[in-house]
């Protein structure tokens, strides 16, 4: 009869696959780069890039399976090493976080990449400070593109995964089911690396913050979005 193999040994077995299949979509989009089908590479880079999340995904698992007591802590500590998430509260009171990358797109199944790298950060961020709660808010949204990488295109903001990013400031910033309640705010704007910027203040200080960052255009606000 053969034995059936060990947790750690069957993690390790769907990490194997998933490398293999990262390998594959790679050599496609090599390909079809070197044969100047960049259109079919450029998509083909999406695809890896979902694919690498999920590996990333097994991957975290696997130091739960070798029955360290501290794998969570170790695991969470390397995430945040690898992923440098910056927080801070402003003057004025307002929270500003900043990912140094781009988040996700939404159909590549994401969700759960985000939470993994962002809610470590949060929770040793809050360790030592008092949560603060902003009962009429906005969370702004602010994705900054690579200014080098000028032919690329600017994402639609409903294809960017933010559902696990508000449900996680709700958790540390919004009472109860704010996040229905509260207004959203996105943009977008050229920088001098790829990042995601964050930022929750209360609503009647919204205006403030359009003028602080020159977007106001003919004294007009933007419209705000308000989710169902």
């Amino acid at each position: 009869m053969n034995e059936r193999p060990s947790p750690f040994r069957q993690a390790a077995g769907d990490i194997e696959k998933q490398i293999k299949k990262v390998q594959s979509i790679f050599d496609t989009m090599m390909m079809l780069a070197n044969q100047s089908h960049i259109s079919d590479a450029y998509e083909s880079a999406f695809d890896l890039e979902a694919e690498c999340e999920k590996l990333t995904l097994l991957a975290r698992l696997l130091p739960q399976y070798t029955g360290h007591p501290l794998s969570v802590q170790q695991m969470e500590r390397n995430i945040m090493q690898s992923v440098p998430i910056s927080m801070r509260f402003t003057d004025e009171g307002w929270f500003v976080l900043s990912i140094p990358a781009l988040l996700p797109k939404k159909e590549h199944g994401s969700p759960e990449y985000v939470r993994g790298f962002l809610y470590p950060a949060m929770k040793h961020f809050f360790d030592d400070r008092p949560r603060m709660h902003y009962p009429n808010s906005v969370i702004i949204f602010r994705h900054i593109y690579d200014r080098a990488r000028p032919k690329r295109q600017y994402r639609d903001h409903d294809n960017i995964e933010l559902n696990a990013v508000v449900d996680l400031i709700a958790l540390f910033l919004l009472d109860g089911d704010m996040p229905l309640r509260c207004f959203h705010f996105y943009c977008s704007a050229a920088g001098d690396s790829d990042s995601t910027e964050i930022t929750v203040l209360p609503l009647a200080d919204f205006m403030d913050w359009l003028v602080g960052e020159n977007i106001l255009k003919n004294g007009e606000a933007p419209d705000l979005e308000k989710p169902p």
